[in-house]
């Protein structure tokens, strides 16, 4: 919707809900709709033009909540993901303390399994990619940790060397390798298609010692913002 002209589109979403709702009483199901929540996203100006308190959905009226948590993660309303970010570390580490109570019980590799299943699937998730620094910097200091709970080293040494030891990129690298991993397997089988249909390859107008790459056409964005968003989450090579 448009920034400074919100009302048209928060009606279209009024009406839509109430059809939905509709549809549901028709075929004997019913819509909970005192149970959603509404979240607006956009840029620092678009929400500070966008006076919205509450929308109306289905019937019932619901206020703008700052956060909104789908499927595990936490969307804010910039999509900067520092409210995911957050309550990932704190989960973190409680089990980063636990492991550190238990390490000197434990093999090695009976340390490193329990963390990467506990600990490292929740650092490095691909939706943190293009997040800010800020962000990314707080579980890179929850990994570093972890580096040092499994090599059983002080907690004030540097953690690089022990995260080459333990074959573990770090957190922005690691969040860049599986979005990079993400996008092989949809270039090469086509699933999703609904994914597949937003990869569009490069066409190079002129012979080029780069014409033969298979680059991706980046679609072009004016704000932090949108760069963040899913629709541009891609590696371009």
């Amino acid at each position: 919707m448009r920034a400074n002209d919100s009302a048209q589109s928060i009606d279209i979403l009024c009406s839509c809900s109430k059809a939905v709702r509709d549809w549901y009483l028709s075929n004997n199901l019913l819509l909970n709709a005192d149970k959603s929540k509404v979240i607006i996203l956009g840029t620092a100006n678009q929400l500070r033009l966008a006076t919205v308190d509450s929308v109306e959905v289905a019937g019932t009226t619901l206020p703008v909540a700052p956060t909104l948590k789908s499927l595990g993660v936490i969307l804010d309303q910039r999509l900067t993901f520092d409210d995911h970010a957050t309550a990932v570390v704190k989960t973190c580490n409680f089990y980063i303390r636990a492991v550190r109570h238990v390490r000197h019980l434990l093999p090695e590799s009976t340390a490193l399994t329990l963390v990467c299943s506990l600990i490292n699937s929740r650092v490095c998730n691909a939706l943190l990619y293009r997040a800010p620094a800020s962000t990314i910097s707080k579980l890179q200091r929850v990994q570093n940790s972890t580096a040092r709970a499994v090599l059983a080293a002080i907690r004030c040494c540097d953690a690089k060397p022990l995260l080459g030891q333990l074959h573990w990129l770090p957190v922005r690298q690691r969040i860049l390798y599986k979005t990079a991993v993400t996008t092989r397997k949809i270039l090469t089988t086509g699933v999703p298609a609904y994914l597949k249909e937003h990869l569009v390859r490069h066409a190079a107008t002129r012979q080029t010692r780069s014409a033969a790459r298979p680059l991706l056409t980046v679609p072009r964005t004016n704000t932090e913002f949108s760069r963040r968003s899913f629709s541009y989450a891609t590696p371009v090579t």
